[in-house]
């Protein structure tokens, strides 16, 4: 899941809570597979003697040869990539039923199973979007199938759940894929799917009165929210309605457009991509006054673009920052800067400064240079700016001044990973998650005025449980 802000940039991730829990799920998989490395070896000797009741199946070699610059190439078993081929569904089943007919006979696999359904039962929780003195983060407990939307009202206030989709569904497949909260934090826009299909529907709530909103738009997959301040509406991406574009095409074509609150989004304006490829992924941002916009367009992980438009100009054009260049650039824009983290002649990424007035890529300067360390994500809060360094396989924060020149490595709780930094432009706070092997999911908040790291929301309930 995502949840669209400033400083938690998304643009390649329609599923932060998703890609947190497959970290925790590789996390549990390396602790079964140690417990198998002790449990199974005994008894290998014995299964390699063991005769099966079934016959070892027979994968069919049908020979399909392709030429490539004049190269002969064989593949035997293309044949297997049709998965809805009855024959291939036919040699999967065979497959599947000669494996579990090994497997349900080694020893210990029920201990097994039992551990890692134990270590599963252990949730996850998210990073926190503050909006003044509220707190929204997303949280799973246990065996719950999806994760809740909670936020605080107050740092120590109690959590209130916004929206559950534990209920929405009788199979529990019924998500939210990602979420947007307004600057005032009184909105909530968010992406439900079903099935796992991600291909959201956009809906809105009220945060005060738990009132869903009229306003719904579908085809919102992944979609990047840049409210205005006001609330009266916002600039959004989205796919195509089927039957607008060539059959098979509606997962392509994502483009921008605005929303009025309360209006037909059937009516909502194009405001960027008419031109794009259709494979293009464009990403919205806009400054905390409202006053910038910026489109970055990526082509794929390796060539990128960014454009920026003067909201206080009436109707005024993009502007190019940079344009269809083999780098990726992320740009995050201040009330009177723009900054943007690339790998541009730089693989371990490096931190520049653009002025909105003179956007080109001509002006900018570095403020970060590259390291050996590598930069994975920044935050800027107050007159602070904040990075996450990977370093020696694990994460490092350091806290910079203005012009990106190092005041303190921020201590961590151990040695382990953070996916994610947020925090308010205007703010003297800002959050980060963190996990390890040993550390269940957490997410800690650092104060800017007292220079302390202290424990916001985690799951050391839950892993006590399981010690």
């Amino acid at each position: 899941m995502s949840h669209s802000s400033y400083s938690g940039f998304a643009a390649k991730s329609s599923a932060s809570g998703l890609y947190n829990s497959l970290k925790t799920l590789k996390r549990f998989l390396a602790l079964g597979l140690l417990l198998a490395m002790f449990i199974i070896p005994s008894c290998q000797k014995k299964n390699s003697d063991r005769m099966t009741g079934l016959s070892l199946p027979q994968t069919p070699v049908i020979a399909v040869v392709d030429t490539v610059h004049d190269v002969e190439i064989t593949d035997n078993y293309r044949w297997l990539e049709d998965g809805e081929d009855a024959s291939v569904k036919a040699w999967v089943d065979a497959q599947d039923a000669y494996t579990r007919d090994i497997l349900a006979n080694v020893p210990g696999r029920e201990f097994i199973s039992s551990r890692l359904g134990e270590l599963f039962s252990i949730g996850v929780v998210t990073n926190v979007t503050p909006r003044g003195d509220r707190y929204f983060y997303t949280k799973r407990e246990g065996s719950t199938n999806q994760p809740i939307l909670y936020y605080r009202k107050g740092l120590k206030g109690e959590p209130k759940a916004l929206l559950d989709p534990n209920g929405w569904s009788d199979d529990g497949t019924v998500a939210i894929d990602w979420y947007s909260v307004s600057s005032d934090g009184a909105l909530v826009a968010y992406g439900v799917s079903s099935g796992g299909d991600e291909n959201s529907t956009l809906h809105i709530i009220d945060v005060d009165s738990g009132e869903k909103l009229s306003d719904t738009i579908p085809n919102a997959r992944a979609a990047a929210i840049a409210w205005l301040s006001d609330n009266s509406g916002f600039y959004y991406t989205k796919y195509p309605t089927a039957g607008t574009v060539p059959e098979g095409d509606e997962k392509y074509h994502r483009r921008i457009f605005f929303h009025n609150m309360g209006q037909d989004p059937d009516n909502d304006p194009l405001i960027f991509g008419e031109e794009l490829d259709k494979a293009d992924w464009p990403h919205v941002v806009i400054s905390e006054d409202n006053g910038w916009l910026i489109v970055m367009v990526f082509k794929g992980w390796a060539e990128s673009s960014v454009y920026i438009r003067d909201l206080n100009s009436g109707n005024s054009e993009f502007v190019t920052m940079v344009e269809d260049v083999e780098a990726m650039y992320q740009a995050y824009p201040l009330n009177d800067r723009v900054l943007i983290l690339t790998n541009e002649d730089a693989p371990m990424y490096r931190l520049m400064e653009a002025s909105p007035e003179n956007p080109q890529r001509s002006a900018w300067r570095e403020i970060v240079p590259e390291s050996e360390f590598k930069i994975e994500n920044i935050s800027a809060v107050g007159d602070k700016i904040i990075l996450s360094r990977l370093v020696n396989a694990s994460s490092k924060i350091e806290l910079c001044d203005r012009d990106g020149k190092l005041i303190k490595e921020i201590k961590l709780p151990t040695i382990g990973s953070i996916d994610e930094i947020s925090g308010e432009v205007n703010g003297s706070e800002f959050f980060l998650d963190f996990s390890s092997y040993f550390v269940p999911p957490s997410v800690y908040r650092y104060d800017l005025n007292s220079n302390k790291l202290e424990l916001f929301d985690s799951d050391e309930n839950l892993l006590t449980k399981h010690e």
